[in-house]
């Protein structure tokens, strides 16, 4: 029993020790070095990683009977993409369609879209492919609509992938996109 009491209580014994301890001397070392030790002072980013206004989780939640019914998923996009949305179609002329697409961009910045590369889908089929140069200025959380040549008809349910390219923070960057047409 003697010895037990003899103990110093832990946050005397932790300031006895911090008292002698001693701060090593700063030193610089390439990053492979530096697995297994500590920071002298704080590591800051010169950028904004993203570049853009974003939140760790986005979406929302509905009570079920506050809803009509079964909810159809009408996109799907990302944190931080481009959202590309169908407006609809259009009958330009007799050989084609136009799929009127709004591009949505996020960032807290302008960006630049040049083009889109694109394949139009019908249950996992290609129908059509192409390019379309855009050239168009998006501001910051502004959206605007680009005019997406479809050469085929079809009685079924389309999917719109592409790759958007476009210039954010003068990077060039390219970004996945996917929208759905319903038949008309």
């Amino acid at each position: 029993m003697g010895v037990v009491s003899s103990l110093l209580p832990v946050d005397d014994a932790l300031a006895a020790i911090l008292a002698r301890a001693e701060r090593l001397p700063l030193e610089r070392v390439q990053l492979p070095q530096a697995a297994g030790r500590v920071l002298a002072e704080a590591a800051v980013s010169g950028v904004d990683l993203p570049p853009f206004p974003s939140s760790s989780m986005d979406g929302f939640a509905v009570r079920a009977v506050d809803t009509p019914g079964t909810l159809r998923v009408v996109g799907k996009v990302a944190a931080g993409r481009p959202e590309m949305r169908v407006l609809g179609v259009h009958d330009a002329s007799v050989a084609h369609e136009v799929v009127f697409v709004q591009v949505t961009n996020p960032a807290s910045s302008s960006m630049r879209l040049t083009k889109l590369d694109y394949t139009f889908a019908a249950e996992g089929a290609t129908v059509s492919t192409g390019e379309v140069a855009l050239e168009r200025e998006v501001p910051a959380g502004a959206a605007v609509v680009v005019e997406v040549p479809l050469d085929v008809e079809s009685s079924k349910q389309l999917t719109l992938q592409g790759v958007l390219t476009a210039e954010l923070d003068q990077i060039v960057r390219t970004f996945q996109v996917q929208a759905q047409i319903d038949p008309h």
